[in-house]
């Protein structure tokens, strides 16, 4: 049996996505989500502390052509949610400090 893997969650856009033509047939659109996140914490006032989460998201495109549609719907602030079924990790090393960049990519915007 293959691994499954799906997610589906929601956010505010940090800023406008934005569209990169790969090929005359293929694009890829570019976006990051802020999602407050509640955690255990409280404040003075005993209400739930958020903190925020930010998920950097690729949308694969059948297409060469800007998809003007679509992006004239990302713009910062809008809220979207995602449905996910593949998650790119990758690692970098900058002075002596390793770090993991997670991408979401992104398999329909609702």
């Amino acid at each position: 049996m293959a691994n499954l893997f799906y997610a589906v969650f929601d956010g505010n856009l940090t800023a406008d996505a934005t569209f990169k033509q790969i090929s005359d047939e293929k694009g890829v659109i570019n976006f990051t989500l802020a999602h407050n996140f509640p955690t255990n914490k409280k404040d003075d006032e005993g209400k739930t502390i958020y903190e925020p989460q930010f998920y950097a998201c690729t949308k694969w495109m059948n297409t060469g052509s800007e998809p003007t549609g679509l992006l004239e719907n990302l713009k910062k602030g809008s809220r979207v949610t995602v449905e996910v079924q593949k998650i790119d990790i990758s690692t970098t090393t900058q002075e002596e400090k390793k770090y993991t960049n997670i991408n979401f990519i992104v398999s329909n915007i609702v």
